[in-house]
């Protein structure tokens, strides 16, 4: 046995080493693997941004094209350059206008921007509408005289140039930031062409990987959007520089960056290496998973070496590796046993005959837990609080001596099948429109004795009428507010009933505009709430409470053995008296 147990020790040494080192490989190499995939991720997402933002300025450039294109919108231009100082007639000037925006307020140009603006030399400013109808109204405190980037669209000699942010001073009421794509017209006076578009618009581009944030930097380093405020600027501006055409790492960053052939403009992409921290663990555990299951072989190996020496130990180890709670009837001796020594096959027997033993002895417990259970919902569900029928035959035998009408006739109806309701011991739960049934009248019960000062609401959707729950729980609920709410209550006494449902599950609320729960008492009540909780789900004492005392805390009790962990049920004050919901989570 002691030169069993070396080899075994030896060959577990060898199989824990391999295991070690395998583990190493695999999770350097997947590593290595992760981390090249997410750099070209991110670089992926930079040529995808860049071609996400060409197209929105080929959409912007498009328009001013579009609009130079139309040769009755490019003599108006013309004719509006020669408006120096009102020299034309106004109806011309009037009609010069009316072509032009008529040729900027396309269905097309007003989807695709946020404002196209024509401008000149001369004083004239015309604008496309904007989505916001308020803000129709130019500012005419501004003009081209103001614009401080006209410089730049003039060097440019009629090629399109990206200006950066800014806000937009054309609308009366607008300040918008935005970027812009504007021309200067070649020829007199012939003014200008820009198209506007909000800030707000490149937060929404498609980023393959949601964790992958991203800048945007216009006419060589000026920073035009950044996906996150927390960035400082510089900081961006650093990172762009670093990057010598392929991805790197930088101050805990995976970067890329890509530019624009057809427009001045650079994105760089980023991603915070902390968001690959989930990542890399998953990967550890591959690599432990696949040590353990190299190292699982190995025992194996080593187990089927080592088998001929210990073949009735692990004969008998497998039979009690196979034996649980729900097999131990079908558990047998393994034949393997009977051919070994005495000693095992009596081993062998002792144990098919203890798990016999056990089996019955758990069967047993299991009854026994049953019947324990049952008693204890048998006890609850007969412990109704008696008071409200010496009540009502209070009411019914004085409204007998003082009146002779018919209404002691529907007393005595809704009596009768509430007491052939709550004394049927058939079935423990109700569906809950036969509750509501029953609430009725035991309501109309309460209305007979208290009239105009019991007033009572239902509002209960047909999906919450078809659940089940246990016997005469929202009459349990109703009478604890008559008891309790509206003991020193001298005005109108109203309970509101409410049931709805949705996905997440469905409940029924029960509120009064009585006194409330006082607060002591509802600690109180909340307590024995989660001892009852600790008794039915935790196998504690058995449930016992007096009749007369049970209220809440019997509802409670009742729902949970029906619920179990999907029970909802809460006690709250509302400000205008109590409220008491139960329901069933999805």
């Amino acid at each position: 046995m002691k030169y069993q147990t070396r080899i075994i020790l030896y060959y577990m040494s060898i199989a824990a080493i391999f295991s070690l080192l395998l583990g190493i490989v695999i999770y350097r190499i997947s590593s290595g693997y992760e981390q090249s995939s997410r750099a070209n991720e991110v670089a992926v997402s930079s040529r995808q941004l860049v071609a996400q933002i060409e197209d929105r300025m080929d959409r912007m450039d498009a328009i001013i094209n579009y609009i130079l294109s139309d040769p009755a919108v490019l003599d108006s231009i013309g004719i509006l350059g020669l408006d120096g100082d009102g020299k034309l007639p106004a109806p011309y000037v009037a009609e010069a206008e009316s072509e032009i925006l008529s040729g900027i307020n396309t269905d097309y140009i007003i989807r695709n921007t946020h404002r196209t603006v024509f401008y000149n030399q001369t004083g004239h400013v015309l604008s496309s509408y904007v989505s916001d109808i308020s803000n129709q109204r130019l500012n005419g405190n501004y003009s081209a005289a103001d614009v401080p980037y006209l410089k730049e669209a003039e060097a440019a000699k009629g090629k399109t140039v990206i200006i950066g942010p800014h806000e937009d001073r054309w609308g009366m009421y607008d300040g918008s930031e935005v970027f812009s794509l504007i021309k200067a017209l070649q020829g007199y006076n012939m003014g200008y062409i820009e198209t506007e578009n909000t800030l707000d618009s490149l937060k929404d581009l498609d980023v393959p990987d949601e964790q992958t944030e991203y800048a945007v930097f216009i006419n060589g380093e000026e920073l035009l959007f950044s996906g996150n405020d927390a960035y400082d600027e510089a900081f961006l501006r650093e990172l762009l520089k670093q990057y010598e055409g392929a991805p790197f790492r930088s101050r805990g960053f995976i970067c890329a960056s890509d530019a624009s052939k057809l427009y001045d403009f650079k994105v760089l992409a980023l991603k915070n290496e902390s968001a690959l921290k989930d990542e890399k663990g998953t990967l550890l555990l591959t690599a432990v998973l696949s040590a353990l299951a190299v190292f699982t072989a190995g025992l194996i190996f080593v187990i089927i070496l080592s088998y001929a020496l210990v073949r009735p130990v692990k004969a008998l180890r497998g039979v009690m590796e196979k034996t649980n709670l729900e097999n131990m009837q079908l558990v047998a001796a393994d034949t393997e046993l009977d051919r070994g020594p005495d000693e095992f096959r009596q081993l062998a027997a002792s144990y098919q005959a203890m798990t016999e033993r056990l089996d019955k002895a758990v069967q047993n417990e299991r009854r026994s837990a049953i019947l324990t259970l049952q008693a204890q919902f048998d006890t609850l569900q007969t412990q109704v609080n008696p008071h409200f029928i010496y009540n009502v035959l209070n009411i019914i035998s004085a409204r007998g001596v003082l009146d002779d009408d018919e209404a002691i006739c529907q007393m005595c109806g809704s009596l009768a099948e509430m007491l052939r309701y709550s004394t049927s011991n058939k079935e423990r739960y109700a569906f809950v429109s036969a509750e509501l049934k029953y609430l009725e009248n035991y309501f109309y019960l309460i209305k007979a004795r208290y009239e105009d000062r019991f007033e009572y609401g239902m509002n209960i959707d047909e999906a919450v009428k078809d659940k089940l729950i246990p016997k005469m729980v929202l009459q349990q609920l109703a009478e604890n507010s008559l008891t309790h709410g509206f003991e020193d209550h001298g005005g109108l006494m109203r309970i509101d009933i409410q049931g709805h449902a949705d996905e997440a599950g469905w409940e029924i609320s029960v509120s009064d505009n009585g006194a409330g729960f006082e607060e002591e008492k509802l600690k109180n009540l909340q307590k024995k709430l989660e001892e009852t909780r600790e008794n039915v789900l935790g196998g504690g004492a058995v449930i016992e409470l007096e009749i007369g005392g049970m209220g809440i805390v019997n509802t409670y009790a009742r729902c949970l053995m029906l619920f179990g962990d999907r029970l909802i049920f809460t006690m709250e004050n509302t400000g205008t008296g109590a409220k008491v919901t139960v329901g069933e989570r999805g």
